[in-house]
This record gives C-alpha cells, structure tokens and sequence, in this order.
C-alpha cells in the first residue's frame, strides 16, 4: 500500500492494519479523519509523517502490538500510544512527548 494512500480521507475513522504490509508509509493518513489504529506485530516501521504533522481535531489512538515496531520521526504530539512495556515504540513515544498507556487499555469499538 503505497505512500499517501489515504490522503485525505476524512471518513475513515478507524483502521486494522492487516499482516501482509510491514511497513505504514509516508503520510499514508495524512491529513484524514483517523481517530483509532491498531498495528500488529508483523509491522517493522512507521515512516515519517504516516499520520500527519497538522494538529488533529482530536487526539488519534495508535494500538502497536509489536515490540520492535519502529517509528521514523513520525509520531503526532497529538497521539495517543498504547505499547507493550519496554518496546521499541514506547521509547519513542517517550521521546517524542506524546502520551503513553498500557496496550491492555485499549478500547477499540465499532
């Protein structure tokens, strides 16, 4: 699935990335209505800008399954990162200020 696929896309709310792609491009949901996004395990990284570099009109929820998922410079102050203790993303969320909780806190309904 390529870089800014779905650019703009202001109806898609929630997402589950499927196991056949390791990799979010690119401002893949730039500039959308993204609320809620969970990423498995099989995904190795999260490029620069895959959700956008704008001020969200709410918080966007990102669920990473994995440990060692990786974020290229990509993480929104305005996200919220629910992560296994000690992974890869975790760190970086720290590092880039945005807010952290527990994976098993994640709610994601219909």
């Amino acid at each position: 699935i390529g870089y800014m696929c779905f650019f703009a896309c202001n109806n898609l709310k929630r997402a589950v990335w499927g196991t056949s792609c390791n990799t979010i491009e690119s401002s893949m949901f730039e500039n959308g209505g993204l609320e809620k996004i969970i990423i498995p395990e099989n995904v190795n990284s999260i490029r620069q800008n895959a959700f956008g570099t704008f001020n969200f009109r709410s918080k966007i929820e990102i669920a990473i399954l994995g440990m060692k998922t990786a974020f290229w410079n990509s993480i929104p102050r305005e996200a919220i990162v629910y992560c296994l203790a000690g992974s890869t993303a975790q760190r970086q969320a720290q590092l880039a200020g945005a807010e952290i909780h527990p994976l098993s806190e994640f709610i994601f309904e219909n």
